[in-house]
């Protein structure tokens, strides 16, 4: 039976020893010794807290990208905000610009309109001074007391009507 035993020792010792070469670190290989031999020199809790690290790295590195990620989205949406008063302003701005353009228009009309007028009146103003300073010399060479009377009445009314439209021509300044 010592016989038997042996060879049964001898053979669970070549087993092992042949099954050694074929051990390695990964529990998923190796069979049932592997796993033995791994639990036994520590390499399968290695492999597990190596594990562990990585995925509390990997953790660490999405929350760190998952907080970026909303800072961006804040950002984004601070500048979506910005972005809308500019547009808002910038068509504030253009109203005024088409408004401050359509009355440049209406001035320069106006001015154009007025330029006009200044001529037609200055050129009845010239016409009433040309008159008067007739009236002038045929007052001066007229004797007859009626005709100097009507002569005097038109100079006085040629000289109201110079008066309100150099007023009226003052106004358009």
């Amino acid at each position: 039976m010592i016989r038997c035993v042996n060879g049964l020792l001898l053979a669970a010792l070549l087993t092992v020893l042949l099954s050694g070469g074929c051990v390695t670190d990964d529990p998923k290989q190796g069979g049932f010794i592997g796993g033995v031999i791994g639990l036994s020199s520590g390499n399968y809790q290695r492999n597990v807290e190596e594990r562990q690290t990585r995925l509390a790295a990997i953790q660490s590195i999405g929350r760190d990208l998952t907080a970026e990620q909303q800072q961006l989205k804040a950002k984004n949406a601070s500048l979506q905000m910005r972005i809308k008063a500019q547009q808002n302003a910038l068509k504030r701005l253009d109203a005024e610009v088409a408004k401050l353009e359509q009355d440049a228009r209406q001035i320069h009309a106006a001015t154009a309109s007025d330029a006009q007028q200044q001529r037609a009146f200055m050129a009845q103003i010239d016409s009433i001074q040309t008159r008067i300073a007739a009236l002038k010399r045929e007052t001066s060479t007229t004797a007859s007391s009626p005709e100097l009377e009507a002569l005097q009445k038109q100079f006085h009314n040629l000289e109201q009507e110079a008066e309100q439209l150099w007023a009226a021509y003052q106004a358009l300044l």
